[in-house]
């Protein structure tokens, strides 16, 4: 009796650790796929509407981190923009604010066409002025990174379904 107890225990061990590994890749692959893309996606979409305004920049630096192995490099702007009449303070380059990577060259670039004491145009949220970016576009070092938490997603829902399909077979053959 103890030993039919324990098999049974082991048996449903063996369906359900699989199956939380599984959900659990389909939970965090979801989350990071609304932060890192649907999000961004959304405002993307929504900022097409957003008023124009001119801004004034007053630093813009690539900041160097020290990776793991290798250096990081993050864009910094700060700029303000006036809104119906109010003075704003914004630092968002674009809405994949997903803080570093190694691309030095690139993150130059950008920085160079933002140099300290020029204008520019940024895009303002209507709805919450304080909210506004240089560049509403999608940014291309975003190109194949917004796949990962897809892979995630995928990686849990066959692991899913093949556990599903495992356990509908180990019945069928133990019922037979």
């Amino acid at each position: 009796m103890v030993q039919e107890m324990q098999k049974n225990v082991k048996s449903r061990l063996r369906f359900l650790l699989p199956v939380f590994f599984s959900l659990f890749f389909l939970v965090v692959g979801s989350i990071l796929s609304y932060i890192f893309v649907l999000k961004p996606m959304a405002l993307v979409r929504k900022s097409r509407n957003w008023p124009v305004v001119v801004c004034n920049i007053h630093s813009s630096r690539v900041r160097i981190h020290q990776g793991e192995d290798n250096p990081i490099y993050s864009i910094e702007i700060i700029y303000s923009y006036k809104y119906k009449d109010r003075e704003y303070t914004s630092h968002k380059y674009n809405f994949w604010d997903m803080g570093s990577s190694s691309g030095y060259k690139r993150k130059k670039e950008i920085v160079n066409a933002y140099s300290p004491g020029s204008e520019s145009i940024c895009y303002v949220n209507p709805e919450k002025p304080g909210q506004a970016v240089l560049n509403r576009e999608i940014d291309p070092e975003m190109k194949y990174l917004k796949f990962i938490p897809f892979v995630f997603i995928l990686v849990g829902f066959v692991g899913l379904i093949y556990e599903i399909r495992k356990f509908r077979r180990d019945k069928a053959l133990i019922s037979s």
